[in-house]
């Protein structure tokens, strides 16, 4: 088959590919096909500040990349917006990404650290709505036992 794919004038027959095409396997599920609510190892892939266009407050927006399930390389997204009573959530997703603020208006120049970054993930979703939560990963925080501030 010797034609020319550059000029878009020239009909291009793809007829030659048919049989075969109609033997190969797609992949399992669609793209953009709904992912199931669970727990997913992902890495970060993009953190953005924008406007939300709800309400025009800022929002943090993680890109994440589902590794190793039966979902593996679809993409999740979480929103995190910034409100005063958003506030609490915001510092701990962030100390769950490893960063630590003292001022949150250094936040933009501290996203590109997220970047790559491996996070497990928990998809909810609950009333029709999806939610993204990370976990802590092991070796974090954790909540102090009932006898953790005994003397011996």
């Amino acid at each position: 088959m010797n034609q020319n794919y550059a000029d878009p004038s020239q009909a291009i027959d793809l007829s030659c590919f048919d049989e075969e095409y109609s033997r190969v396997g797609g992949g399992d599920e669609a793209p953009g096909a709904e992912i199931p609510d669970g727990e997913y190892s992902t890495i970060i892939e993009e953190v953005r500040l924008k406007e939300s266009s709800h309400s025009s407050n800022p929002m943090l927006v993680w890109t994440l990349r589902i590794q190793g399930s039966n979902c593996n390389r679809q993409i999740l997204h979480k929103n995190r917006v910034i409100m005063d009573r958003t506030l609490a959530w915001l510092k701990e997703d962030l100390q769950k990404c490893g960063i630590s603020l003292t001022r949150l208006s250094s936040l933009p120049e501290r996203l590109e650290e997220m970047r790559g970054l491996p996070i497990p993930v928990l998809k909810q979703t609950k009333d029709g709505r999806t939610n993204v939560y990370f976990r802590w990963k092991s070796g974090g925080p954790r909540k102090p036992a009932a006898d953790d501030d005994l003397p011996f």
